[in-house]
C-alpha cells in the first residue's frame, strides 16, 4: 500500500486550500493543522504536498530559531468521485470556518477560486455553489 505522500505526489490534485497570509507564521501553521485534522475525517481524501513541479513552501527567517515554512497551503487529492469529494471538503471547510467568524480560506481548482468565510451570506453560498458546479463538482 502506498503512503499518502507517494499517492498524492503521483496524482492530480482536486482542490488546493490556501490559508490567508498572516504575519504570525506559527498561527498560520496551527490553523492549517487544525483544518487538516478536520479534513482527515473525509473518506477517500488524501492531503499531500503539491503536485510535481510546484514550488516548495517559502521559508521565512524568524528573529530567533530556524527558518520556518510560510505557505500552509493544503493540497487535496481524492480516491472517490470528484463531485462528492469536493462537496464534502467544502462542507468541512465551511464548518471549520464557522467556528470563528473571522476565519477564511480560498479554495482553488485550476483557474477558478472561491473564498469561504466563517459566516457566509446567501450571496456567498451561491458563489460557492457556482464554483462547485463550474469545476465539475
Amino acid at each position: 500500500m502506498a503512503d499518502a505522500y507517494s499517492t498524492a505526489s503521483s496524482a492530480h490534485p482536486i482542490l488546493k486550500i490556501e490559508m490567508p497570509e498572516d504575519s504570525d507564521v506559527f498561527r498560520s501553521e496551527r490553523m492549517a493543522r487544525s483544518l487538516r485534522a478536520d479534513l482527515a475525517s473525509v473518506p477517500g481524501l488524501i492531503l499531500g504536498p503539491g503536485p510535481a513541479g510546484t514550488h516548495p513552501a517559502q521559508a521565512k527567517t524568524q528573529a530567533k530559531g530556524p527558518a520556518v515554512p510560510t505557505d500552509p497551503t493544503l493540497w487535496i487529492f481524492g480516491a472517490t468521485a470528484l463531485g462528492t469529494l469536493s462537496r464534502m471538503v467544502v462542507d468541512v471547510v465551511k464548518a471549520w470556518c464557522a467556528r470563528d467568524r473571522h476565519r477564511s480560506v480560498r479554495l482553488v481548482n485550476g483557474e477558478k477560486s472561491v473564498e469561504v468565510t466563517g459566516r457566509p451570506d446567501a450571496a456567498q453560498e451561491r458563489i460557492i455553489e457556482d464554483f462547485l458546479r463550474d469545476t465539475g463538482s
